[in-house]
């Protein structure tokens, strides 16, 4: 399923990498540790470096991870169905799909190199346009356990992005064939019906293969250039030629206004019932942007209050904790009221409190 991909790293290039170097190692902007920092450009750039190592590679690397553990659990359960080992590689599935909602309002770069089909679709194919393929997946399972044809690599990989991904992996590990949601009957099921044990085993190597390449291309080896992603996002070489923050704020306010046009928070994960769960892990993700991480020494917000644009930090502080406020009441309406005032903060009030040009369309962003 993995494209070819072609890649040249540019010598101006080379030369934005050794500032961006230089940066790392200069701190916040050349002033005593201390001090509180001010917003100059040196700063923002210290501040986007920040973000992408405390918040998007980490994000990366633990979403490659869980894809990785899922394939264990998937093994130690076909090689003993029980429930001790069903519910051990369901929480396998629940921590892979919270990984992906902590990268999913990162799709630029390795995620995203395809106009047409981009490698995010084959994760989550509701993240395309809002679309709920539930029946098309339960049908395409039954095919596939129903059929005599092999269940192999080759098999999978011709698969449409409409039937693979964290859905289609949680309608099998969550519900019976006939949609009963009881672990007594999917063991049941299991045990009498082999082929869907293939079924797992192929559709989470498909979600692996993605997983891990793009952990390979965002901190080794972008496209084969020799250079990760990480670094030529840093230094500014971007898919788009959008500068990186604008590229980051860009897919954060786009990854807020699907949560709301689409009203995802009333269609996803719920065979699982995962669904606030996974709202939490991405609102989360969203607010590190701005926020930072324990590890973070200079964060946007702090940027955008030493610019005198405190009620802007404040609006925006405000804004996320409706939405927190949301998911605790599992409020679908109030989610995405506050998702679309966050869209707004996003689109306006951040970049404006930062001085830095978006340049957004303001239609539909997903």
């Amino acid at each position: 399923m993995m494209r070819e991909k072609n890649y040249t790293l540019s010598t101006s290039v080379c030369a934005a990498l050794v500032f961006t170097a230089f940066l790392g190692l200069s701190g916040c902007g050349g002033e005593r540790q201390n001090d509180e920092p001010v917003l100059t450009d040196a700063t923002l750039a210290t501040a986007l470096r920040q973000v992408t190592d405390n918040s998007i590679v980490p994000a990366v690397d633990t979403f490659a991870q869980a894809s990785s553990s899922m394939s264990a659990d998937i093994e130690a359960f076909c090689s003993d169905i029980s429930a001790d080992s069903l519910t051990q590689v369901q929480d396998g599935w629940r921590t892979l799909a919270q990984a992906w909602y902590r990268v999913s309002p990162y799709l630029f770069g390795p995620v995203n190199d395809d106009v047409v089909f981009p490698d995010y679709l084959y994760i989550d194919s509701l993240r395309q346009r809002g679309n709920n393929y539930l029946a098309t997946v339960r049908t395409d399972i039954s095919t596939m356990v129903e059929g005599a044809f092999e269940l192999d690599g080759s098999y999978f990989s011709t698969k449409e992005f409409n039937k693979v991904g964290i859905l289609a992996l949680e309608v099998a590990l969550f519900e019976t064939r006939s949609g009963l949601p009881s672990n007594d009957d999917l063991l049941t099921e299991y045990r009498d019906e082999p082929r869907k044990c293939d079924v797992i085993r192929g559709l989470n190597n498909i979600v692996a293969g993605y997983s891990s390449n793009m952990q390979t291309e965002w901190t080794t080896d972008y496209q084969n250039t020799g250079t990760s992603y990480r670094d030529l996002f840093l230094a500014g070489d971007t898919e788009d030629g959008s500068e990186p923050l604008t590229l980051l704020l860009t897919r954060a306010q786009e990854h807020l206004d699907y949560l709301k046009q689409r009203s995802v928070s009333s269609v996803a994960a719920t065979v699982s019932g995962e669904t606030w769960v996974l709202m939490q892990a991405t609102l989360e993700a969203v607010e590190a942007i701005v926020a930072g991480t324990g590890n973070s020494g200079v964060s946007f917000y702090q940027l955008m209050n030493s610019a005198g644009q405190s009620t802007a930090v404040t609006t925006v502080q405000e804004n996320f904790a409706r939405a927190y406020e949301a998911i605790r009441d599992k409020n679908t309406t109030d989610f995405n009221t506050a998702c679309a005032l966050l869209d707004g903060n996003f689109k306006r009030d951040i970049p404006d409190a930062l001085a830095v040009q978006l340049g957004i369309n303001f239609s539909d962003g997903d």
